[in-house]
């Protein structure tokens, strides 16, 4: 169980020293998140990384998948509008090992594919973090994706998607 202090100074959660260890035993993350940014974590956008993977991973989108793909994304979907933030997302971490959606310049998604769930995901992202110094530094990787969505550039929006969600993910790692 993690504690949490409330800053006489802020009023902000704080988090003690074993809260990365708690975490990363609890939700089975890969890797222990710096106590300074598990309240990132808490804001995870859980449904829109969920609705995301489940699109994807249709058989009719020729996503490249591993095994255990079905297994770890059913298991993200069981009750994702219930489930703890650090839950979720080590749930969609492990997911995400068994389909690559990390949509780069040299990793693209299909040309002829749609990408709502990957603009969805962006919005989500920016509207969680939209009071944190990630968000805001994501600002122009969001406003990419919009322009991208609105030209209807599919591969350009997704690719800006793989950005602002790497870009959560490294600033969790500590990168």
């Amino acid at each position: 169980m993690t504690v949490t202090l409330t800053s006489g100074v802020t009023g902000e959660p704080t988090f003690t020293d074993d809260a990365p260890r708690l975490y990363q035993r609890q939700y089975d993350l890969l890797f222990a998140p710096h106590p300074s940014v598990i309240p990132r974590l808490e804001r995870f956008s859980c449904q829109a990384e969920y609705e995301r993977i489940r699109w994807w991973s249709a058989p009719a989108r020729l996503v490249p998948r591993g095994p255990e793909a079905t297994e770890r994304i059913e298991k993200l979907g069981a009750g994702v509008g219930s489930k703890a933030p650090g839950a979720c997302f080590g749930q969609a971490e492990a997911a995400l090992q068994t389909i690559d959606l990390d949509w780069r310049d040299d990793h693209p998604p299909p040309a002829d594919a749609t990408f709502d769930a990957d603009f969805h995901l962006v919005n989500s992202y920016a509207d969680a973090l939209l009071d944190d110094e990630v968000g805001r530094a994501m600002l122009p990787l969001v406003r990419g994706a919009r322009l991208a969505y609105v030209e209807g550039n599919h591969q350009a929006c997704s690719i800006f998607a793989g950005r602002v969600r790497r870009m959560y993910v490294n600033s969790l790692r500590g990168l």
